[in-house]
């Protein structure tokens, strides 16, 4: 599975719920932005935190990829920024609806702008990350 956004932060430095699904229950997957103002593509408790430090007032293509039930990556802006194995179990598969810009049963809500929510149904390669960033780039002044 893949999910991506384009988000643009009016405040960071707390743990913002960018697309999310259940995160209410003890299986969850999601796109977040983390209490250190970094990415973070968590699954069934389960973090990976990006390197890069994220701002405000900058468009963002943020991109995390389920490539096993043990490996994960996350992007920003077509370009690696972390990487993680360990074993987090399933994708949820559950009836709960997906959440643009918050989660499920907590306050955690974005503080900006968020577009172009997308949910793939397979792992993104590194060059289909990429070709999708440079296809709407554009359309964020990037």
């Amino acid at each position: 599975v893949t999910l991506s956004v384009f988000v643009k932060f009016d405040a960071v430095g707390a743990l913002k719920g960018l697309l999310t699904k259940n995160r209410s229950t003890s299986t969850q997957l999601g796109l977040w932005l983390d209490a250190s103002s970094k990415l973070s593509f968590s699954a069934n408790g389960s973090d990976l935190a990006g390197s890069t430090s994220l701002t405000t007032g900058t468009w963002y293509n943020l991109v995390g990829v389920q490539l096993s039930s043990i490996s994960r990556k996350v992007y920003i802006n077509g370009v690696l920024d972390g990487t993680k194995t360990s074993s987090f179990g399933t994708t949820p598969s559950g009836s709960e609806n997906w959440m643009i810009g918050q989660a499920t049963g907590v306050t955690e809500f974005l503080d900006g702008q968020i577009a172009n929510a997308t949910i793939y149904n397979k792992a993104l390669t590194a060059a289909e990350v990429l070709q999708n960033y440079n296809a709407h780039k554009g359309r964020f002044g990037l």
